[in-house]
Order: structure tokens, then sequence, then C-alpha cells
């Protein structure tokens, strides 16, 4: 599977296989909008001295992503489900998701060019559950 912009720099982004999507707002600043088949959701950059992202559906924060350091990973709360989101090698050109057990549910690998783009492996007992998480940490990565 792949992220991938379809509109060249427009920070438009499609996930064919899962049916999903990110689109950057104009206003405010790091808002965007996803959508995972029929359910849409809001991103937001929130936070000052520790970052925070949300993402929300019908006004409900559903999953946030609290940032160690601008760059270094953090933690994804989804539920009643705690994850690491961090990076996978020292170039910060792979980044996962694990589990509390440590099992990767997903891994990105950048495919920088013009367009940031990247390939998505996931893991197939996590397929039907993984969009919003995967919309989440796409929001992180290309934030």
């Amino acid at each position: 599977m792949q992220w991938k912009q379809p509109e060249g720099l427009r920070r438009h982004w499609v996930l064919e296989e899962m049916d999903g999507e990110l689109l950057f707002l104009q206003m405010p600043p790091g808002a965007a909008q996803g959508r995972v088949g029929d359910d849409v959701y809001d991103l937001r950059d929130g936070g000052m001295l520790r970052k925070r992202r949300t993402l929300a559906i019908d006004g409900a924060v559903v999953a946030t992503l609290e940032e160690k350091a601008a760059g270094g990973g953090g933690t994804v709360h989804y539920g009643s489900r705690d994850y690491a989101w961090r990076p996978a090698n020292p170039l910060g050109t792979r980044w996962d998701l694990r589990d509390d057990s440590g099992k990767a549910v997903f891994t990105f690998h950048s495919k920088q060019a013009l367009s940031k783009t990247a390939g998505v492996d996931i893991d197939p007992a996590e397929a039907e559950t993984a969009g919003p998480l995967l919309l989440l940490c796409w929001y992180v990565t290309v934030l």
C-alpha cells in the first residue's frame, strides 16, 4: 500500500487500498481533514511546549499523539490502547507504530522526492481497525 500525492505539490494524499485520504486545510494552520471509507475525521496540531495532535470525528476526539520531542516520535492513545510511534531507522525514513507488546502494527517507509510519499506495510491482523491510526500517523509525518 502507498500514501501518495495525486496532485504534485498540493497538500493532499490518498491511500487507495484503504479508501483513505488526507487534505490540509487553509485555516487554521496545521488543520486537516481525513477520510477512511465513509468516516470523516478532523485533525489538529496543538500544544506549545509538548505537541499533542488529535483525531476527532463529529467533534469527539478519538485518538491523540503526544510527541516526546519534535521529530522523535511519541505515544498514540486510541480507545483504551496505547501505541509507540517512533523512527525505525537513524535516517528517519522509516517509522513504525508498535502496540504495547512491541509488535509492529504498521510501518511507513518514505519515498521522498518532489512530493512526499510512503510505502505502508501493515499487519494483516490490524488491517480492519488501523485506518484511523494510519491517518493520524501520516498527518504527523507530513505536518
